[in-house]
């Protein structure tokens, strides 16, 4: 339980950082479930392995990009899922679809979507 209550502290303190920052995510229904399932104990995010204090990954990435995108292949993350998430140089968060922790399958994030380009990317998971 007190990891439960650690993890869920990382989470308020970057989802915090994100919005004090001017990041916003594209889609209002997502950040909405993110919030309610995390309410509850059950979502956490685990790493942003391009960010120096965040917590490390569960699993094993590739990362890509261009001007524009950015994607992530990863393995090794059992039932957990991931997607890209870029930033945009506009403000805005924008993320690929979501991928299973084992599969390899590459998730792309498109600033293009948003009418801007790429300022950084990273990979977010979910438990």
């Amino acid at each position: 339980m007190q990891q439960l209550r650690r993890l869920r502290r990382v989470v308020v303190a970057v989802l915090r950082r994100g919005r004090d920052r001017g990041f916003r995510r594209r889609s209002g229904a997502a950040g909405a479930a993110m919030l309610s399932v995390l309410g509850t104990g059950v979502l956490g995010l685990t790493g942003v392995p391009q960010s120096a204090d965040a917590a490390p990954a569960i699993g094993h990435c590739r990362t890509w990009h261009d001007s524009n995108t950015f994607g992530a292949s990863c393995t090794g993350g059992g039932r957990a899922a991931y997607q890209a998430v870029a930033l945009c140089k506009n403000g805005t968060a924008v993320g690929g679809p979501y991928e299973g922790g084992e599969s390899g399958n590459w998730s792309y994030a498109y600033c293009t979507s948003v009418h801007s380009s790429l300022k950084r990317g990273y990979v977010q998971w979910y438990l």
